[in-house]
């Protein structure tokens, strides 16, 4: 029920097509429950007469007024009008199943949409710690699927049941019609569906959860090994993988498996009842044509519903069962997407006038209830360079998520020009940064697309200034499409120096006030790496520059260096008062110069 409740809003907008599809629907059904009823006087009024018995005359029958004016011998005109009448039927109900189909379509379509598009927009707002708690697999699954399946229940699932749900009234009221006693059969089988089809939903449940989950597994694994194909390689360790591989897979095969077993034995169980009820129907309907409480023709019009019934409590029955893959799956989606964001703005926040002044405020951060960050202070007025040095693990990246908000503090204050950060608006404070992180990430598209990505529009020869500042061009025009070279998803075929010097280039096209280099020329040599800062610092010099880095070549001239340890800033100052004070950092320096 929840999955009604979370969706019914997003699908609402599109009532006046689901009423159509509705009307459309019951159009359909009612031609389908309709026309036994031409077969009914043909065999009564005509075939009986012309093989030589007395025309047959029976009550309830719906078109009985249409042939009541023609004479007995009147076949020829009977059988036309009972003709033009059954042709009528079938335009009209192949009529509604047309348009029912395009707008089941197009209506399925959006929602679909919509519901993706909620997905991405959180997976975008995610914070790294919700975004821990689910594998690549479940998001691709919660991403690409799921969204389906839901669509699935309100342009497909609803109406099918609707319609199984019509046929059953129609063609009671249609047995009733033809003899009171016809009806007691459909209703002893209405009531042995409803408590086994209880028993069915709940097996149903369980055997999706089980699937999906298998299929979120075997996702991962193979989310992991396209991204990590070089280094299973390196590894040799393609047999491994392949064993994962074939494990997850036939672990998704078993619960599928699983799932088709109870499936098909609850069929079996609904198919031996409903051909139970239709040997039955038939018995009965023989009963009541030799005792000429019906005639020949009502009895092929209640065999008629008899099966119509049956294959629509059949059909349900199916339904049914799509109907839970589709409440699991719209389950899992909507818990992520109603998750509480990590970070979220205020109402009515701020934004940021004038060029960004930052003050952090005595700040601490913590990852699974551990602390990261301790008591951090410091200024960044407007232009100033500073640079962050500390070993692996010291907190340097997470101090540079703070800042631009990626990840918020549990205590202390960061203030831009005197507000408060989380008074400020998310996008308006991400704006402030150009980041070039750590682990550099490039999309499947050309050189010049990746370089561009904050601005598509941008001129060709800002992307040349920016890329000659990174110390990139020399090596993109050496490719025969140079810029227009297309690179593999993650910057696969490039080099990691050349991924970092094309990564540096996008963040200074973006010519933020704030340029933040978060440990990412790591894969260059020191003489590239000098000539990309002195490049920085002449082209960039009114900007503000936050440098993290292992090496004090990178941060020397920087107005300020902060030397974290165990997320503490240990020692702080010039380059040349951090020699003096003799600590890590001037052994960092001594050994690195050795």
């Amino acid at each position: 029920m929840n999955t009604i409740q979370n969706s019914f809003k997003y699908a609402k907008k599109y009532l006046p097509a689901y009423l159509g599809i509705i009307l459309c629907g019951l159009i359909f059904v009612t031609t389908i429950t309709l026309i036994p009823q031409i077969p009914q006087l043909i065999v009564d009024r005509l075939i009986f007469p012309v093989l030589g018995g007395n025309p047959q005359y029976a009550e309830g029958n719906i078109f009985s007024f249409a042939i009541s004016n023609f004479s007995s011998t009147d076949y020829v005109g009977m059988f036309v009008t009972l003709l033009i009448i059954l042709v009528s039927l079938l335009l009209l109900r192949y009529t509604a199943f047309y348009i029912r189909g395009n707008l089941q379509e197009a209506y399925g379509v959006k929602l679909e949409l919509d519901f993706r598009h909620l997905s991405y927009q959180k997976m975008l707002r995610e914070g790294d710690v919700a975004r821990g708690r689910r594998t690549m697999g479940d998001m691709m699954s919660i991403l690409n699927s799921d969204p389906s399946r839901v669509k699935d229940f309100w342009s497909r699932h609803i109406t099918m049941i609707v319609d199984q749900i019509y046929i059953i009234i129609l063609a009671v009221i249609f047995l009733s019609l033809i003899h009171p006693l016809t009806i007691i059969i459909p209703f002893i089988c209405g009531i042995s569906f409803v408590i086994l089809t209880f028993f069915y939903i709940k097996q149903e449940k369980k055997f999706f959860n089980k699937i999906r989950d298998a299929q979120a597994d075997l996702n991962s694994v193979v989310t992991e090994n396209i991204n990590g194909v070089r280094i299973v390689r390196s590894y040799a360790s393609e047999k491994i993988e392949e064993k994962k591989f074939v494990k997850k897979s036939e672990n998704f095969r078993d619960k599928f498996i699983g799932q088709t077993k109870m499936m098909t034995k609850y069929e079996a169980i609904f198919r031996v009842m409903i051909l139970s009820s239709l040997v039955a129907s038939t018995g009965l309907g023989v009963y009541l044509a030799a005792i000429g409480s019906i005639t020949v023709g009502q009895f092929a019009t209640f065999n008629a519903y008899g099966f119509m019934i049956g294959f629509a409590f059949d059909h349900a029955a199916k339904i049914i069962g799509q109907v839970q893959h589709s409440f699991v799956c719209g389950k899992r989606m909507f818990d992520f997407i109603n998750e509480e964001d990590e970070i979220k703005n205020i109402e009515n926040p701020k934004t940021i006038e004038g060029m960004p002044n930052i003050t952090v405020q005595n700040i601490s951060v913590k990852y699974d209830e551990k602390e990261v960050l301790k008591d951090i202070s410091f200024t960044l007025p407007h232009g100033k360079k500073l640079g962050i040095m500390g070993k692996t693990g010291s907190g340097k990246s997470v101090l540079l998520r703070t800042l631009s908000r990626l990840k918020d503090i549990e205590d202390g204050e960061i203030l831009i020009n005197f507000d408060s950060i989380k008074e400020i608006d998310i996008e308006n404070v991400r704006a402030q940064f150009s980041v070039v992180f750590q682990e550099v990430f490039l999309f499947s598209n050309t050189i010049d697309a990746n370089i561009a990505y904050f601005n598509p529009e941008v001129s060709h020869e800002d992307v040349l200034k920016a890329s000659k500042i990174s110390q990139g061009h020399e090596f993109i025009q050496h490719f025969k499409d140079g810029y227009e070279t297309i690179i593999g998803e993650k910057g696969l075929g490039l080099s990691g120096g050349q991924k970092q010097r094309v990564s540096i280039a996008r963040a200074l096209l973006k010519n933020a006030p704030i340029l933040v280099l978060d440990d990412c020329t790591s894969a260059l040599d020191l003489s590239t790496e000098r000539k990309i800062l002195d490049g920085i610092f002449n082209e960039y010099g009114s900007h503000s520059l936050i440098i993290a880095s292992h090496r004090v070549a990178s941060v020397e001239n920087c107005d300020e260096i902060l030397f974290l340890e165990d997320g503490q800033i240990k020692e702080r100052g010039t380059h040349n008062e951090l020699l003096e004070l003799g600590g890590r950092y001037s052994e960092i320096y001594e050994a690195q110069k050795g």
